[in-house]
């Protein structure tokens, strides 16, 4: 039990003697142990213990700032380097790409000035100055492709199908076929052998009819002097057109 008054600190167990103060000639148990020299160094070491522990947490609090600017820091260099190496992939994407397109548009360029050049050349040896009525059916009959690294020029059949067939063949082709030989007849003409054609590809004897007086035809004879003004000079020689009778009734 503890005792509100003793008369000596031997009345009270060593632990208890601390919450005595003396009073009077007497220990009085002091009711306000905060005033006590112990309880002051409890609360100092209290007070200490506090002060430490809002120091460590201000200190961790600062770490952990800092170690989340540095983050912060990291992440938007990290983004500038993503977004420079995305600038950078883009740029040599572009430049690909041009580079792509510039050497599709180059084979097809070569392409196609493989096939004019052959193409023209066997449609003038076929067809002489009827040649461009001969090259658009001649194209449709060959196709320029990549073989062993190689641009080449195939021949095809009528359904469009690459056949084994070289170009002079196809031209022994056409020579066969008289669907072309209007055309063909051109050959003649462009010779300048004596008694060709004409550059209409019809025979001088067709012509004539379209000249005489009982069968003439202005629109065939203005025909032939686009076609062949040569023959045309000749033939309005040969067969000069009536003039009119002044006073005539028209």
């Amino acid at each position: 039990m503890l005792l509100y008054t003793v008369k000596s600190l031997d009345e009270v167990e060593e632990a208890l003697r601390p919450l005595y103060v003396a009073k009077d000639g007497v220990f009085v148990l002091n009711t306000d142990p905060t005033q006590s020299s112990e309880f002051q160094k409890l609360q100092s070491s209290r007070d200490q213990i506090l002060e430490e522990k809002r120091k460590e947490k201000q200190r961790v609090e600062e770490m952990e700032a800092a170690q989340r600017a540095e983050h912060i820091k990291t992440l938007e260099s990290e983004k500038k380097f993503e977004e420079a190496l995305e600038a950078e992939r883009l740029q040599h994407q572009a430049a690909l790409t041009a580079a792509q397109q510039s050497s599709v548009a180059l084979a097809e360029q070569l392409k196609s000035t493989l096939m004019d050049a052959q193409v023209n050349s066997l449609a003038a040896e076929l067809a002489g100055t009827n040649a461009p009525l001969l090259i658009p059916h001649l194209r449709a009959r060959v196709e320029v492709k990549e073989s062993e690294g190689r641009l080449k020029l195939f021949v095809k059949d009528a359904s469009g199908s690459i056949i084994d067939k070289t170009l002079e063949a196809l031209g022994e082709e056409f020579k066969q076929n008289k669907l072309y030989a209007p055309i063909l007849a051109g050959r003649d003409s462009s010779g300048g052998s004596g008694g060709g054609t004409g550059g209409s590809g019809t025979p001088p004897s067709e012509w004539e009819q379209y000249f005489k007086p009982e069968t003439a035809n202005r629109t065939k004879q203005i025909e032939l002097s686009n076609a062949d003004p040569e023959l045309y000079k000749q033939l309005s020689k040969k067969y000069p057109r009536p003039r009119p009778v002044q006073g005539a009734v028209r």
